[in-house]
């Protein structure tokens, strides 16, 4: 899970067009990282807000915007309502349904042949 919005930005900024990134736990996303990871998803920028240096908290504050490559995210929840109204609206709900004891065997069977 990713906490810090230093990782987080860290990851994004190194994107390459088309990559996947995976996020487990989504419903545990800080608002703040979750806010970040809309705005990347919705816009493919990053706004990053940066303080000029001994200016007081909220003055002499503008913003960097980076922009980012297409990327595909892919998270996984087991608590979907709890994860942000914003975040959820941009991405597609998908239910797993653990397998049946007949998929698992044919799935042993398979990698005992190979």
């Amino acid at each position: 899970l990713v906490r810090s919005p230093e990782v987080l930005l860290r990851r994004l900024m190194g994107l390459r067009a088309g990559e996947v990134v995976f996020m487990d736990e989504l419903h545990a996303l800080p608002q703040r990282l979750a806010e970040v990871l809309h705005e990347a998803l919705d816009r493919n920028v990053l706004s990053l807000p940066i303080r000029e240096a001994g200016s007081p908290a909220g003055l002499g504050q503008r913003t960097l915007r980076v922009r980012l490559p297409a990327f595909t995210l892919i998270g996984a929840t087991t608590e979907p309502h709890l994860v942000p109204k914003a975040l959820l609206s941009r991405l597609r709900l998908e239910k797993l349904e653990p397998w049946s004891g007949e998929e698992l065997a044919e799935v042993l069977t398979r990698a005992a042949e190979e």
